[in-house]
């Protein structure tokens, strides 16, 4: 489908929001300008301002990064003099990387984690900045919104971000041939920490708790098959409205009924968990040990808050005593060695002054995926892009060569996993030329205690929420 034909798709079925792209639309104006004008332009659309910024700005970094490793190159840096290609991962953005003969325009545009902004932002990128491909969205629900109203009416490639939910690649309403996603997501964390609970602990019986919402109840199912997989008993679930507090009673009424507990909150309920559960086990009043997925540095914070508040001062015997388990990892710099992490972790931090984090390793793998898919083709039209990445091996990745398969039944890639711990960020876990003060947080990943293959970790095609055929 043509840049012209998708514009007047886009304009005729109503799919426009009510911001910048909407206005244009509406008056007539279509601007043609660029229009076979050569090279890959992508829209990028992620939060980039807040404490969900950071969410936004590992995203991006890490998706640069792996078009820029795609041509043997460093990331692309926040800063430099005049002659040289940034990246600062700012709303209304452009970064033109040129590379050996190609040329890839990356078009940053800003969501707030809210799906009608972010539908607004790809209906302006479809329609006046004439995308070839779009990436990116955190938030599940502005993913779906931008599948439903843009991408797939104007029949436009999207690589999916780190949206977590898993409709995109189990809901026919959302996926397609088109639509991608190399990041990691919540099922793949269950079945990692399920196998982990089953094969490495002696833990026979356990409790979820999650938000009472959509996110809470797909976790709780997901837990709940993977768990049961390994023999784990489920006990019981809870779900609570998001920002509750009053979690006492709760825990100790689950104390009595199983030796751990599966936790899935978000920032707006994690503050006010944490502190109630730490201090019920260090006192001695409750001993449930607890197990969720690892987040990123954003939440670990809030997770050393809550250590602090209760113990003075972080130690490993402290975060034992608070009874914090394995915890699933989607990627972190520290849990992956092979020659591509090797390089890649200094070389990231060199960019950007921070190691990479949890969604870096999928995004990187996205960008990846899209420059392997122009060289492999010769096109830097988006849709030969897409039927090149369909059932993908992605050659080089954070996670290895070949760390990331597109499924071909629903394009999701699959990859390894991890489960690690709770530990001090102190500096003798760190090696030259990295150090503590390139993770801001008091805490940290260890090293791996199991690995998950991609086989394992990926949910299997008959899974009740796999519901999506391409092939």
């Amino acid at each position: 489908m043509g840049e012209i034909s998708r514009r007047r798709m886009l304009r005729s079925t109503g799919a426009v929001g009510t911001g910048v792209a909407a206005s244009s639309l509406l008056s007539g104006c279509i601007d043609a300008e660029g229009l076979g004008a050569g090279g890959v332009t992508i829209g990028v659309m992620q939060p980039l301002s807040g404490v969900v910024g950071y969410w936004g700005e590992i995203s991006t970094f890490g998706f640069a990064s792996g078009i820029a490793r795609r041509y043997g190159e460093n990331p692309i840096p926040s800063e430099g003099d005049e002659d040289t290609t940034t990246i600062s991962a700012e709303d209304g953005e452009t970064v033109t990387f040129e590379v050996e003969d190609r040329t890839y325009r990356l078009i940053l545009r800003e969501t707030n984690l809210d799906a009608g902004e972010a539908q607004d932002a790809a209906t302006e990128l479809v329609t006046d900045e004439n995308v070839d491909i779009l990436f990116g969205c955190v938030s599940s629900d502005a993913t779906e919104r931008v599948i439903e109203q843009v991408a797939k009416p104007t029949d436009t490639p999207y690589v999916v971000g780190a949206s977590s939910g898993i409709a995109t690649v189990g809901n026919p309403d959302f996926c397609g041939r088109k639509i991608f996603r190399a990041n990691e997501h919540t099922g793949m964390e269950a079945r990692a920490l399920g196998r982990y609970i089953g094969e490495e602990t002696d833990i026979a019986t356990i409790y979820l708790i999650g938000p009472d919402n959509v996110f809470g109840r797909s976790f709780a199912r997901m837990y709940r098959a993977a768990l049961e997989e390994q023999g784990v008993v489920v006990v019981g679930e809870r779900f609570v409205p998001p920002g509750f507090s009053e979690f006492r009673g709760i825990l100790e009424d689950m104390d009595e009924e199983a030796q751990a507990l599966g936790i899935n909150f978000t920032a707006d309920t994690l503050p006010n968990f944490l502190p109630t559960f730490v201090d019920g086990n260090v006192s001695g009043r409750t001993d449930l040990r607890g197990y969720a997925a690892f987040p990123g540095r954003t939440a670990m914070n809030l997770i050393a808050n809550a250590l602090e508040a209760e113990l003075g001062e972080i130690t490993e015997e402290g975060i034992e005593d608070a009874n914090i388990g394995g915890l699933a990892s989607r990627y972190h710099w520290n849990q992956y060695e092979n020659p591509i992490n090797e390089e890649f972790v200094p070389a990231y931090a060199d960019a950007y002054g921070s190691v990479p984090d949890f969604f870096t390793s999928g995004s990187f793998a996205a960008g990846y995926a899209i420059a392997q898919a122009v060289e492999e083709t010769g096109s830097e039209d988006g849709d030969d892009i897409a039927e090149a990445m369909y059932g993908m091996t992605v050659e080089e990745t954070p996670k290895g060569e070949n760390g990331y398969v597109f499924q071909e039944h629903n394009n999701q890639a699959k990859s390894d996993m991890t489960v690690a711990r709770i530990v001090p960020n102190d500096e003798e876990r760190w090696e030259e030329p990295l150090g503590s003060d390139l993770w801001n947080a008091p805490i940290m990943p260890s090293e791996p205690l199991a690995r998950i293959s991609a086989d394992d970790a990926a949910l299997p095609e008959d899974d009740p929420d796999m519901n999506c055929d391409l092939r």
